[in-house]
C-alpha cells in the first residue's frame, strides 16, 4: 500500500479528496490530513509518507513553496488545483500528476461556474451571478445576484488568478467587481464604482486607469 498525506487548508476539500481516494484508489491509504502548508511540512517530516496530495493555494504558504522546503528524498507529489495554468509548473516541480477541480465550459478557457465550499460540501454558482468580491485578510466574501453572500477561507488572489479580467476588475486591494453589474462611475473622492445593488466602492488611485480603460472599451458612449 502507498501511504499518502492530503495537504489542504479547506476542511471540506481535505475530506472530499480523502473520500475520493478511498473510493477510487484502493492501492492508496490516507495516512493523515494536514490543515496548512506549514502543518504539512511538519507531518511529512514526522510521518514520511510515500506520496502527498498538495493544494497549490493555501493561506500560509503555497504548494510550490512547501515542496521547495522539503529535504530529500521527497515524497511523490500530486498537485490539487483549480487552475490549468499550473500544470506546466507542477510538471517542472517533478509532480507525478495534478488534479483540476473546477467546472468549466467545454468551449471556453474561463470557468462558467465556480465551486464554493460551505459547511456541507460545495455549492456551484454561475460566474455571471457574482456581483462582486470583498477581501478580509485570508477570507473572501462573494456577493451573489439575489442578495446572497458566501464567505470562503481563501484570499482574493486565489480567485483573481482564474477570473476573466475582461469582466471582473480589481478596483482596490479589497474589491473585485463584475462590470455587468456596474451602474455608474462617480468622480467623487478620486473615483467611486457604483453597482446596481446600490453599493458604492472606492477605486484605488493606481487601479483607476485600468478601470477607466475597461469601461471605455465595454460601454458605448453617445
Amino acid at each position: 500500500m502507498v501511504r499518502c498525506l492530503i495537504i489542504d487548508d479547506e476542511k471540506n476539500a481535505r475530506e472530499n479528496l480523502e473520500n475520493l481516494v478511498g473510493k477510487y484508489c484502493p492501492e492508496l491509504t490516507v495516512s493523515g490530513l494536514a490543515h496548512s502548508g506549514m502543518n504539512g511540512i511538519q507531518r511529512i517530516r514526522e510521518e514520511k509518507p510515500d506520496a502527498i496530495f498538495l493544494d497549490v493555494h493555501m493561506s500560509d504558504i503555497d504548494g510550490f513553496t512547501l515542496l521547495s522546503r522539503l529535504e530529500e528524498p521527497k515524497p511523490m507529489v500530486v498537485f490539487v488545483t483549480a487552475y490549468e495554468k499550473y500544470a506546466l509548473r507542477a510538471i517542472k516541480a517533478s509532480a507525478i500528476d495534478y488534479i483540476k477541480l473546477m467546472i468549466q465550459s467545454s468551449h471556453d478557457e474561463n470557468p462558467e461556474r465556480i465551486a464554493l465550499p460551505d459547511h456541507s460540501g460545495y455549492r456551484f454558482e454561475h460566474m455571471r451571478d457574482i456581483i462582486r468580491m470583498e477581501s478580509d485578510s485570508n477570507y473572501t466574501t462573494i456577493f451573489l445576484k439575489g442578495g446572497e453572500k458566501v464567505v470562503v477561507s481563501k484570499p482574493m488572489k486565489h480567485f483573481e488568478d482564474f477570473l476573466d479580467d475582461a469582466v471582473f476588475i480589481r478596483i482596490h486591494n479589497s474589491h473585485i467587481v463584475n462590470i455587468h453589474f456596474l451602474k455608474g462611475y462617480l468622480r467623487d473622492d478620486g473615483g467611486i464604482a457604483e453597482l446596481i445593488d446600490g453599493t458604492k466602492l472606492q477605486i484605488a488611485k493606481r487601479r483607476l486607469p485600468l478601470f477607466l480603460d475597461t469601461i471605455k472599451n465595454r460601454f458605448i458612449k453617445p
